[in-house]
C-alpha cells in the first residue's frame, strides 16, 4: 500500500471532563486502524468556566496547572499503553503547555513528545532572559538550552546518566518515551 506524502494530524485540547475521558480520547487515536491520525498534538490549555480574569469569566489558561495535568495524563497513558501493547500503535506526538524550561520539555519527551511547541515562553519581556545581547528568539533560545538548574543540556545530560548512557554521547531520541526506564511509571 503507498502512502500519500500528506500526513494529517490531530489535536487533542484539554477537555472539561475528568482525566478519564482524556484517556478514552488517546486510546481511540492510538487503535491500530488505517483512519488513525499519523501523529497528534497534545494539550493546549485548559478551559474553566468559572474562573475569571480580568473581569472575564470562563477562560482558558495553562502554567503550572496545564502541565501538571498533562503530564499526569501522559503519565497513565504510557501505563495502559504498556498494558495493551498488541492492539495499540503509539502515535509520536508534540507536547504543548508551560514548556518554558529545557526540564519541562524532556518531562514531556520521557512521556513520549517527540517535539515541542512554545508560545507563551517567546512572549516574556526582553530583561527575563538571562543573555542581554540578540533577539528575544535567541535570548529565549538560549535560556532553554543554556539555564544552570533547568536547561535542557544539564538535564539531558543528569538523564544520560539515570539511563546508563555516556555523558556527552546521549541523543534526544534515545530519551523520547524513556520515563518507564526512571521509575515514571
Amino acid at each position: 500500500e503507498s502512502r500519500s506524502s500528506i500526513r494529517l494530524g490531530l489535536k487533542l485540547f484539554n477537555s472539561l471532563f475528568d482525566d478519564d475521558f482524556q484517556l478514552e480520547m488517546l486510546r481511540t487515536i492510538h487503535q491500530a486502524e488505517k483512519n488513525s491520525p499519523d501523529f497528534f498534538i497534545y494539550g493546549n490549555r485548559l478551559f474553566d468556566p468559572e474562573r475569571e480574569f480580568d473581569g472575564h469569566r470562563g477562560i482558558a489558561y495553562g502554567g503550572p496547572d496545564l502541565s501538571d495535568r498533562n503530564l499526569q495524563v501522559m503519565t497513565a497513558f504510557n501505563q495502559m499503553a504498556d498494558q495493551q501493547s498488541g492492539d495499540m500503535v503509539r502515535l509520536p506526538w508534540s507536547a504543548t503547555g508551560n514548556i518554558t524550561t529545557g526540564k519541562m520539555a524532556l518531562e514531556y519527551a520521557l512521556r513520549g513528545a517527540s517535539s515541542f511547541q512554545l508560545h507563551t515562553y517567546f512572549q516574556l519581556p526582553s530583561d527575563q532572559y538571562s543573555m542581554k545581547a540578540g533577539s528575544k528568539i535567541q535570548k529565549a533560545v538560549h535560556e532553554l538550552y543554556f539555564h544552570p538548574e533547568n536547561g535542557f543540556v544539564v538535564w539531558m545530560l543528569h538523564l544520560a546518566k539515570a539511563l546508563g548512557q555516556p555523558l556527552g554521547q546521549c541523543r534526544f531520541d534515545e530519551i523520547v518515551g524513556q520515563g518507564d526506564r526512571i521509575g515514571l511509571w
